[in-house]
């Protein structure tokens, strides 16, 4: 009789725990969020990449963990925090990123770092949602002084 009501009792947590999991397809008036791409040719949001950097930034994925970007009209600003693995060939992953990444997008000056203050203050202007331009070239501007002071 107890193996009876345990295997019971197993079988209807089975069927709770399947029946939590279900997710929900929207049918009931919930708006379901689609996922937005990342880089779009018709509008340039400043914290896209191109896809031709992004694929170039995917051909890296086994080396980075993450990372950011910011963009205006002339340049491409990328900061990458690289695996542990790889701490000690961060500067060599660096230099491969960013010629790889002039050789796909001639028309932009692009600036790759592994440094992170410049990951974090790309964070800080995406999380404020600053789409102003001028904001963004000040910015960038501040970037590369800050990243030829640090060379």
């Amino acid at each position: 009789m107890n193996l009876k009501m345990f295997c019971f009792a197993i079988l209807i947590f089975c069927f709770l725990c399947a029946g939590c999991n279900e997710t929900s397809n929207g049918s009931d008036g919930e708006s379901i969020q689609q996922p937005l791409p990342l880089s779009t040719q018709n509008s340039m949001s400043p914290y896209s990449l191109p896809i031709a950097a992004q694929e170039v930034m995917d051909d890296q994925k086994n080396k980075i963990v993450k990372y950011k970007a910011l963009q205006t009209e002339k340049d491409l600003f990328i900061a990458i925090q690289v695996t542990s693995l790889n701490q000690m060939s961060e500067q060599d992953i660096e230099k491969k990123i960013q010629k790889k990444l002039k050789k796909k997008i001639p028309e932009k000056k692009v600036h790759v770092t592994s440094d992170q203050k410049f990951l974090i203050e790309i964070g800080k202007l995406q999380s404020k949602k600053i789409t102003d331009q001028k904001k963004i070239e000040k910015k960038i501007k501040d970037m590369k002084k800050l990243l030829k002071d640090s060379a």
